[in-house]
């Protein structure tokens, strides 16, 4: 008799699809569910924890002090990196801080200088709690900046100024009339701020609905890995879906409460519609489940859908049965419904099998996934043998 020797790891393994992936994970929605609320419910307390802030700019276009038509030179010769330093200095915000009536060191926390690439553009940019003390801020650093920038250019002025006067005694008319004419046309204008802060009307932080939004999105996609990781490692069969992908066959259902109509269904897939075995070609049945007790129920439901020529073997007698004699035993018996337990060994099982041409397998979600596997992996039935894995879609009255 011819075998078939494939098991069924070498067999080729239908590809997972979108739509079976969502339904692995939809069959764990749950999961899903709870790392969405859990994580809204994070997004939630972060929200309250850290409120919303504002942030507004001051623009500042820096000039150095210049005389004459040197001006164009002098606006080159302005150093960005040194005035950038200059705006968030200690001396500057500390003037600033005093205004506004604040510590220092909170006010630096909340500022940002930048200036521009190959310009003299200088931004200010402070963020607070409301849109007004954000640019109330920013307009006052800038301010003290360019105070600070024009009196520090005005001692200079005035530093020169004196060493003229101090050594003008010594020098002819022509010299002192050019350094005069210097000090005069020195200009000590620091620059301007050509754009104020404005309440910004929008704010910089997440508001308290984006950190729920957020929180519940990546509940959500770390709900879905998890809940696909859940639906892979589980130990239960769960669905006849995946008993279809261990077995490599089409799955018959026994619906919950209309098994009698299911066993009917079953029959017609094994051809034998009407119920009889042996008008069908078949020397019967063998009914076998790793799962206690289901190999039982499927058997006791075939018995009221089968011809009454067909014999029945129970589990207990099913045992006391020799391999040797297995064969002319249910030939003898024939048409024969075999009920054999979950203890017996695949290979007895398999002899029975072969000898009445068509072997049920019946599970249910609380099967063991691994034991399902293995017994896929060492069934070598015959050619001419039918294997159908069967699933109960529940497990209630079982």
């Amino acid at each position: 008799m011819e075998r078939n020797t494939r098991s069924r790891n070498e067999q080729q393994t239908p590809p997972v699809t979108l739509g079976t992936a969502v339904r692995r994970v939809m069959r764990q929605k749950n999961i899903v569910l709870l790392f969405v609320l859990i994580f809204a419910a994070l997004g939630a307390l972060a929200g309250s924890m850290f409120p919303e802030r504002y942030e507004a700019k001051a623009v500042i276009n820096v000039v150095q002090p210049s005389s004459g038509t040197s001006l164009r030179s002098a606006l080159n010769a302005v150093d960005m990196d040194t005035e950038e330093a200059i705006a968030g200095s200690r001396t500057v915000l500390q003037a600033a801080a005093d205004d506004l009536g604040m510590d220092v060191t909170d006010l630096k926390d909340t500022l940002d200088v930048a200036g521009h690439s190959n310009s003299t553009i200088l931004d200010i940019v402070v963020t607070a709690e409301t849109p007004e003390d954000a640019a109330n801020a920013a307009n006052t650093v800038a301010k003290a900046y360019l105070d600070h920038r024009k009196g520090t250019f005005q001692a200079g002025l005035d530093e020169l100024r004196g060493k003229v006067d101090s050594v003008a005694d010594d020098m002819t008319k022509q010299v002192v009339d050019e350094a005069v004419l210097s000090v005069v046309t020195t200009s000590t204008d620091s620059g301007s701020i050509i754009s104020e802060a404005q309440p910004p009307q929008d704010s910089a932080s997440f508001s308290m609905a984006q950190t729920i939004f957020i929180g519940a999105a990546t509940g959500l996609l770390l709900g879905i890995f998890f809940a696909y990781v859940a639906d892979r490692t589980a130990r239960g069969l769960g669905y006849p879906q995946r008993l279809s992908e261990i077995s490599g066959s089409q799955v018959s259902l026994m619906a919950d409460g209309d098994e009698r109509e299911s066993a009917q269904q079953l029959l017609r897939r094994i051809g034998a519609p009407e119920g009889d075995l042996a008008k069908a070609g078949l020397t019967g049945i063998t009914v076998y489940s790793p799962t206690p007790g289901i190999a039982t129920s499927l058997a006791h439901t075939l018995q009221g859908v089968v011809a009454a020529n067909t014999s029945f073997v129970d589990a207990a007698a099913f045992d006391t049965i020799a391999p040797s004699a297995m064969d002319a035993h249910i030939k003898q018996n024939s048409p024969v419904l075999v009920e054999a337990d979950s203890t017996a060994s695949v290979a007895q099982v398999m002899l029975a099998a072969d000898s009445t041409g068509v072997l049920l397998l019946p599970f249910t979600d609380k099967s063991q996934r691994s034991s399902v596997s293995r017994l896929f992996n060492e069934l070598t039935p015959s050619a001419g043998t039918q294997v159908i894995p069967v699933y109960y879609t529940s497990s209630t009255n079982l």
